[in-house]
């Protein structure tokens, strides 16, 4: 699972040279393994869109406040990143392998990955929140607690919480 999730968020950052990324989760629900991430940038061209629309000002909507889209991940620019990726995952899944089995090995995945510093150190580590979405918000502070250092957390939770 710790190679799918590196493949996974190494083609979401080729896809996006240049774009400060800010968010990487690994979902394990409706069925599937998938990745999703976004970018400062992305989060700003879809709160653009979404004020264009009448839904408020984009300054709002790209905030870490509550109710903005930082963390609706349903409205991310990059949903089901590298999918292809979690194929042995998601035939696991598919041969009825227990969700909370899948969940411990995504939260594993993203253990390993930080263990190699792989979404950096220090000050650039602190500016990535990483998530594991299980499609129970319930799950998703608890679940980010344990993948998260404290000062990303401090910002999903003052965001979420």
């Amino acid at each position: 699972m710790t190679a799918a999730a590196r493949a996974a968020f190494e083609e979401f950052q080729a896809a996006c040279p240049g774009e400060t990324f800010y968010a990487f989760a690994l979902e394990a629900g409706g069925g599937a393994v998938s990745a999703s991430a976004n970018t400062e940038e992305g989060l700003r061209r879809t709160a653009q869109r979404f004020a264009d629309a009448g839904y408020g000002s984009a300054d709002s909507l790209a905030s870490n406040q509550r109710g903005s889209l930082r963390w609706r991940t349903d409205d991310w620019e990059h949903r089901d990143v590298g999918r292809h990726h979690f194929s042995d995952a998601n035939a696991l899944v598919a041969d009825g392998e227990d969700p909370g089995d899948v969940v411990d090995e995504l939260v594993g995945a993203l253990r390993d990955l930080n263990r190699e510093d792989f979404f950096g150190w220090g000050p650039d580590r602190d500016a990535v929140v990483v998530l594991v979405l299980t499609g129970d918000p319930e799950d998703v502070l608890e679940l980010a607690r344990d993948v998260n250092p404290a000062v990303p957390f401090a910002r999903l939770q003052a965001a979420l919480g």
